[in-house]
């Protein structure tokens, strides 16, 4: 979702009961804690059984008896639980190897890391790497292929090259250069061979599913219709009576059909298709009219409809079940949901969480992802999340959300989304992105379409290419149009005011106001910079030039400087632009003050209280000065000795709140 290459490795054991050694079963077991009398019990007698063959005349008189090492056996209740045990430590060691995908939640920068999902025997295992390079990529699938099949054989198993398949995610536009690459692995018979490899837009079937990299859902579609057609034609050769026919219908074909219905996005209007082909020749041989109403297919029966399943309804309301289940949890499934939410919240630019915005105004510049499908179900029902701690806030005074901005002013979803396309690029969320540092006029920088590198974004942006010319001229026009003030084509009609949120960007340009001297923090020290004596025929109003003076270090920044935007003059660090700069707000450093006290609070000799985050945002000017003056009582339950804890600050002589 965040432009970056993948690589998903699908792996078979091969045999993976019947191969497990018996030795290594009791390791492992034992380290889980199980006794050597259960194990000796479980595994005894599968090494001493007596074989037989049984077939429709009988059993054979002869057996065979001999010591088996290997293997828990088919239909065993032990060996699901022995596999288990077994390939923990296999998991482990890819884990420990590095061999896996490490991601990170772009808004929360929460890290999640995703090592293989398993089924059995059946893996697949997720494969990236930090610095885009799709060779190095390949290698790391090779290494991880050869690890994993080493694993196997250590623990009895093995792996087929014909079981096994790759498939590559990636957007770059060299992925031609990596279209002859193979990962190759050697079978039982010592030969060397290359293991299948599927393109983004080939379909696989995964437990039942069939999904493409894509996100496309035409072949699973195509394969609901056949699984349709084969139903139909058995209906119409159906003897039994209606009632039998009817009970059919809900036990056999909508099971088969809702079955893969969790895990696709498939559109209303298709699944509306698919059940009309269904009830079409079923509906008939259950004694029900064709011609019956589609709108009262889908009621109880105590309203007079049929009580037959909605597959759309089905589809959505299974995908928001799961959701509520795994809320605000360390589960993985919560982890890979908060992933989606916030790359879809980063990709549309809103500033709340994205399943509360309107849906017919927002989703078009979207991507069609699980969630996307299931943002429309929950809009178009009326459901609403609340509490959900996942909304951004404005950065100054004033600040506005960027997109909301726009389709307020009515732009049209191809206009949008090419905006959209243009602020993804300069990272940009709210007004204060695209504007000077004094908040009065919009940026140069912005409007040129250049990415500003004076600040660092906190948030993790997808690595886009560069829009058109043609997209920058419409961004300059939207900018102006929803922004500015028609006597200067520039200037902000609402200005921008003082900094209230500090926490979305890494600063690297401070201004000293009194001395008038610009700071730059860059690797390790500080380079100042003064007013220039060049003329500055050229520059804007707003905008002076600065020259280069000294190097020092980065201890000797005043305290009391504030931020600036500056960009470099030709490219070179001996000449600046300074388009302003605005101070932080005096609430917002009374708050870090209130905090920073707060923190310092000790508790005998050894324990220490440290404050790390609290409500102090709801607080007016005069509580923050009464915490950083009055006398204070911290109050707490005590659980403070464990790790964390709430506390109450009471403040003692104050009563003017």
């Amino acid at each position: 979702m965040m432009n970056k290459p993948a690589i998903v490795l699908s792996t078979d054991a091969a045999n993976c009961y019947d191969r497990m050694v018996h030795k290594f079963i009791c390791m492992i077991c034992k380290k889980w804690g199980l006794e050597e009398q259960v194990l000796r019990a479980l595994l005894k007698p599968l090494q001493t059984a007596q074989h037989f063959t049984r077939t429709a005349y009988g059993d054979s008189m002869s057996s065979f008896t001999g010591v088996n090492l290997q293997g828990a056996g088919q239909g065993n209740t032990s060996a699901a639980p022995f596999w288990t045990c077994v390939s923990t430590p296999m998991i482990r060691i890819l884990k420990d190897k590095h061999l896996h995908a490490k991601m990170r939640c772009p808004l929360s920068l929460e890290e999640i890391v995703l090592t293989l999902m398993a089924f059995v025997d059946d893996t697949e295992i997720f494969l990236m790497v930090d610095d885009d390079d799709v060779e190095a990529l390949i290698e790391l699938a090779q290494t991880t292929l050869l690890t994993w099949k080493g694993v196997l054989q250590a623990t009895g198993g093995d792996m087929r090259s014909k079981k096994c398949a790759w498939i590559l995610r990636h957007y770059s536009k060299d992925i031609q250069t990596c279209r002859d690459k193979q990962l190759r692995m050697e079978d039982d018979d010592g030969t060397t061979r290359a293991i299948a490899r599927y393109e983004m837009f080939d379909a696989r079937e995964y437990l039942g599913v069939q999904q493409q990299a894509t996100g496309s859902e035409k072949i699973q579609v195509s394969t609901l219709e056949a699984k349709i057609d084969k139903w139909n034609n058995l209906m119409k050769e159906s003897k039994l009576p209606n009632a039998l026919n009817y009970s059919a219908v809900f036990s056999r074909i909508h099971k088969s059909l809702q079955y893969p219905l969790p895990a696709t996005t498939i559109s209303e209007n298709s699944l509306q298709n698919l059940s009309n082909k269904l009830y079409a020749v079923s509906l008939p041989r259950c004694g029900v009219s064709s011609k019956f109403p589609i709108n009262y297919r889908d009621l109880p029966q105590k309203y007079q409809g049929l009580g037959l399943p909605n597959l759309y309804v089905h589809q959505e309301a299974s995908k928001l079940l799961e959701m509520l289940t795994h809320s605000e949890t360390n589960h993985i499934q919560w982890k890979q949901y908060k992933l989606g939410l916030e790359v879809l919240q980063l990709g549309i630019g809103a500033m709340e969480c994205v399943l509360n915005l309107d849906y017919s105004k927002y989703s078009y510049w979207a991507r069609d992802t699980w969630i996307t499908s299931q943002w429309k179900f929950m809009w178009n029902q009326g459901i609403r999340l609340q509490g959900w701690k996942m909304e951004l806030h404005p950065q100054r005074i004033h600040d506005r959300c960027l997109m909301e901005v726009f389709v307020e002013a009515g732009y049209n979803f191809e206009e949008l989304d090419v905006l959209n396309r243009c602020r993804l690029y300069l990272q940009a969320i709210t007004v204060s992105d695209v504007v000077d540092g004094d908040g009065l006029k919009l940026c140069p920088i912005a409007m040129n379409g250049t990415l500003y590198k004076g600040r660092r974004s906190a948030f993790e942006w997808p690595k886009l290419s560069r829009p058109s010319l043609r997209s920058w001229y419409e961004w300059r026009l939207a900018l102006r149009k929803t922004l500015c003030n028609s006597r200067d084509q520039d200037a902000l009609v609402k200005t921008l005011g003082e900094w209230i949120n500090e926490k979305y960007h890494d600063w690297d340009w401070y201004m000293h106001e009194t001395s008038q001297i610009l700071y730059h923090k860059v690797d390790g020290h500080c380079r100042k910079y003064r007013v220039s004596s060049r003329k500055q025929m050229k520059l804007r109003v707003h905008t002076r030039l600065f020259k280069a003076i000294e190097i020092v270090p980065v201890s000797e920044i005043p305290k009391d400087v504030i931020r600036a935007v500056v960009e470099y003059e030709g490219g070179s660090h001996l000449y600046v632009k300074y388009h302003g700069s605005t101070k932080l707000s005096d609430t917002i450093q009374m708050q870090q003050s209130s905090m920073s006290r707060l923190g310092s609070f000790q508790f005998g000799k050894t324990q220490r209280w440290m404050c790390a985050s609290s409500n102090l945002g709801t607080m007016n000017k005069a509580q923050l000065e009464a915490i950083m003056e009055e006398p204070v009582r911290i109050v707490s339950d005590g659980s403070f000795k464990d790790e964390h804890s709430a506390m109450a600050v009471i403040l003692e002589q104050y009563q003017q709140i």
